[in-house]
């Protein structure tokens, strides 16, 4: 996660901590796009930052991703360090691109 380029779409965002999501896999559309997405995946696992977003800042984010054309919204369950359970929403590629 690029935090100047979080901080230059969504300037109002503030890092909470980060966390992992259990049982899925990061993945590029294309080798060398930078178009990343999520798949499930028994024994994997992806790293992130948890954000803590205004409805504004949402509302940005889902036209810089292509919500919901380009990407979908999902509600997830990740861990922060400690094995707190916290939900949460990502962007998830549409099964069209």
């Amino acid at each position: 996660m690029d935090l100047d380029q979080m901080a230059y779409r969504c300037p109002k965002a503030e890092v909470v901590e980060t966390v992992r999501l259990e049982g899925y896999r990061l993945t590029f559309a294309a080798a060398g796009s930078g178009l990343a997405t999520i798949f499930p995946e028994e024994g994997s696992h992806v790293d992130g930052v948890l954000w803590s977003l205004t409805g504004d800042c949402e509302k940005s984010l889902d036209l810089y991703e292509g919500y919901p054309d380009f990407y979908d919204k999902q509600e997830i369950t990740v861990k922060n360090k400690g094995g707190r359970e916290i939900k949460a929403i990502v962007y998830i590629m549409t099964k069209d691109y």
